[in-house]
């Protein structure tokens, strides 16, 4: 009646309680036997003249007393105005914002639904509702993986509107972008301050798992200052504007999950024809050991490889080895994959291989001769490329000095310096440049090497390229006596083939004639390099030079030095390459050491293609053989056309051309599709990648955000009861604050007349 309703109409029974002050007046009002006595006589008479008083005056507290009762019993039923009575006596409209999170998370299955179905579902019901009680509200709707582009804003909740959104909320699926709280809040914010009716209500909703990692990073993360979170800060500045900001839970509990975390090649560099090794990593973030869980290797043009895991504990890792041959050179498409578990958006991992001839060395020969053997890199090439028909996965190439100093350095990823009488200034900033992008370079000594311009030019005080000092060649010239190598402590893969106790290549590879030197130290390497400095402008190194292997001299000369140089590395051998001052090119430990350069130094372009989901793709496009116009299909298998732009340079003038796009926001392969001047087609092929601590579906605990949040007025609430109950939340329907305050009015009355009336009589 009226629009009037309860939240607990069941508590109304508690009315009847209104007959007890009644019964209690009537048993007051029990005749006794009257018996004349003349001294009565004279009150009856003043009680005649003031019954009719005394009867309203009982009348009175009798209805009050049945009020306060009343109104007790309607306090605790809580009634309220429906929301289609309050628009029409108030016709101020309500701005209603849903914050959903659709990242990968939610669509864990619990059961026989996700959460992101049960989100959507509890939305749909709550929209009828709206639409049926309270049309002329708005409805804004904001997903955590787009919050800048709202899915509806300012939608008036009309029945014909109605319908369309909610086949549009149907055709939700969860995204393969990590939930952006921090960014949602704020692009509530904005729409709260953004033009409206300055009097209409705030409401704002959010849709969560509550997943421990969106809202509070790591596990310890709960005990920073909440300045420090912003996921809880956006929430905090949100409540300043709305009416009121309820989370709705809509997490489920889910028993176990594994999470493919990686997928990588081992080497640098894959190449044709040729063992490639890869490294599938999976965790287990569920609750519970697992035994039989397996891993699918799926290269692009072959058969299907399965390894089984092993047993995985909750929270431990495991990397399973895979090894492929690729027949030839060329993009592949791979992948990883699981078995299906609760939640399938952390069980595949794609890789773009670049597949090719092999990795491209550089040979500088700074000691050539007549006689190819005697050559200072006739062993070197051998090792790294051995004739016939055995593929070692390198390409090399050698030069002298003179065709080394102008040559472009881009196209390789590994050079080798042998014995070089020096380098110009020019050469030595291209390889300091090159080197810093990711390049592998590797200097073997020799007697032909100037030592004051390697040191100046090369080593600049530990701040340069070269990561030792050259003092004096040291050992025999006559090879009567020899050093052995030494293994230092650690673990670095160039030094694997000498390790061990009683390892047979540290006594048979003898060396008669080496460099003393002195490795850089920390202090050394961050000083700023002087102006004008060979090397070009200053870098800080992070570490001083690292000792892999020492001769076995009085003075444990180094033998190999290596020091990461930008994000490329150095390393020094401080013998020759070839067999005039050691018999190492003989022995076979020295094809396996350079096999194991050529993997571990050269420059690693299998990364290129790896992306994360979100993170554009740029691509340098060699204007002189492509069009400006390509064309790029994601994993939907929609084409779309990007065109070549031109980048600026630091001096602000127009530099190379290069290609961008923005829409990796799905996880799998990105071909970029090229056209060439002659017609022909080439493909770039890209790898886009989820966050893989999406796995990690541990639940944060309410009470925890709350402390947090502090005094910020937010409402956790359940999924069963969050939106259904908050359906009738537009402020000032519910009437239980002007009933108890009725209350407490009726119940201090009715005493003050009660004390009045007894007194006068």
């Amino acid at each position: 009646m009226f629009g009037l309703s309860f939240l607990n109409p069941w508590l109304l029974g508690g009315a009847a309680l209104v007959g007890v002050p009644i019964l209690i007046h009537l048993l007051n009002q029990r005749r006794f036997k009257t018996m004349d006595w003349a001294a009565m006589e004279f009150l009856l008479e003043a009680d005649r003249r003031n019954r009719r008083r005394v009867r309203l005056e009982h009348l009175i507290l009798l209805l009050l007393r049945c009020l306060a009762v009343l109104l007790l019993v309607l306090l605790v039923a809580r009634p309220f105005l429906k929301p289609s009575v309050v628009a029409a006596v108030l016709p101020s409209s309500v701005e209603r914002v849903v914050i959903l999170d659709d990242s990968p998370s939610m669509g864990a299955v619990s059961g026989n639904q996700t959460a992101l179905g049960l989100a959507v579902e509890r939305l749909k019901g709550f929209l009828r509702t709206l639409a049926r009680e309270r049309s002329s509200d708005t409805f804004t709707l904001i997903l955590t993986s787009r919050p800048d582009r709202p899915l509806y804003r300012g939608e008036v909740l009309g029945t014909d509107r109605v319908e369309q959104i909610l086949r549009g909320l149907e055709a939700l699926r969860p995204a393969d972008v990590p939930a952006r709280y921090a960014a949602a809040f704020a692009a509530a914010d904005d729409l709260l301050h953004g033009p409206g009716p300055a009097h209409a209500n705030r409401l704002i909703y959010i849709l969560s798992d509550l997943r421990r990692w969106d809202w509070l990073g790591s596990a310890g993360a709960a005990e920073r200052s909440p300045a420090a979170n912003p996921v809880i800060a956006g929430l905090q500045r949100l409540t300043h504007d709305a009416g009121r900001v309820t989370v709705v839970d809509v997490g489920q509990p889910v028993s176990g999950n594994l999470t493919l975390e990686d997928l990588a090649p081992v080497e640098g560099t894959l190449a044709a024809g040729v063992d490639t090794h890869w490294q599938a990593t999976v965790r287990n973030y569920g609750d519970t050991t697992v035994d039989d869980a397996q891993v699918t290797f799926k290269p692009a043009h072959g058969p299907d490889l399965r390894r089984s895991i092993g047993t995985l504990a909750p929270g431990q890792r495991a990397t399973v080895p895979f090894t492929y041959v690729f027949s030839d050179p060329g993009w592949y498409a791979v992948e990883a994959d699981l078995g299906p578990d609760s939640l399938a958006a952390d069980n595949a991992r794609y890789f773009a291989a670049d597949v090719v001839k092999g990795t491209s060395v550089l040979l500088v020969d700074g000691d050539p001769g007549s006689d190819p053997t005697r050559n200072e890199t006739f062993y070197l090439e051998h090792a790294l490329n051995p004739p016939g028909n055995l593929r070692s996965g390198n390409t090399v190439e050698v030069v002298t000095e003179g065709q080394f100093e102008g040559m472009p350095l881009d196209s390789y990823q590994l050079i080798v310096i042998c014995n070089l009488y020096r380098l110009s200034e020019e050469r030595c900033r291209a390889l300091r440049a090159w080197t810093q992008a990711g390049g592998g370079l590797v200097f073997f000594l020799g007697d032909q090497i100037d030592a004051q311009a390697y040191n100046d030019q090369l080593f600049q005080g530990g701040r340069g390229l070269l990561p030792v000092q050259l003092l004096d060649i040291r050992g025999d010239e006559q090879k009567q006596r020899w050093v052995n190598p030494a293994v230092a402590p650690g673990n670095d893969p160039l030094t694997t083939v000498f390790r061990g106790a009683q390892n047979p290549f540290t006594r048979s590879v003898k060396v008669f004639r080496y460099w003393a030197t002195a490795p850089a130290l920390a202090a050394a390497a961050t000083q700023p390099a002087a102006p004008g400095a060979a090397g070009g402008a200053a870098t800080t190194q992070p570490r001083s030079a690292r000792v892999l292997a020492n001769w076995t001299d009085t003075d444990n000369s180094p033998a190999i030095v290596e020091r990461a140089f930008g994000r490329g590395r150095v390393v020094v051998f401080t013998t020759a390459a070839d067999a005039d001052w050691s018999n190492w090119p003989g022995d076979p430990s020295y094809a396996a050491t350079m096999l194991t350069l050529s993997r571990t130094v050269a420059r690693r372009t299998t990364d290129q293609g790896a992306l994360r989901v979100t993170e554009p793709i740029h691509y340098d496009l060699d204007a002189a053989r492509y069009r400006v116009e390509a064309r790029m299909v994601g994993p939907d298998g929609e084409p779309a056309a990007v065109t070549a732009t031109g980048a600026q340079t630091a001096s602000g003038r127009q530099g190379r051309l290069a290609l961008r796009y923005d829409g990796t926001e799905r996880a799998g392969f990105y071909r970029l599709e090229l056209t060439a001047y002659t017609g022909a087609k080439d493909t770039v092929l890209f790898a886009a990648n989820g966050d893989p601590r999406e796995g990690d579906l541990t639940r944060a605990e309410v009470g925890a955000l709350q402390k947090e949040l502090g005094d910020a007025k937010v409402t956790f609430t359940d999924a069963a009861r969050g939106l259904a109950a908050s359906r009738q939340a537009t402020l000032g329907s519910e009437l239980w604050r002007p009933v108890l305050v009725t209350a407490v009015i009726v119940l201090c009355l009715e005493q003050m007349l009660a004390w009045a009336f007894g007194r006068r009589r």
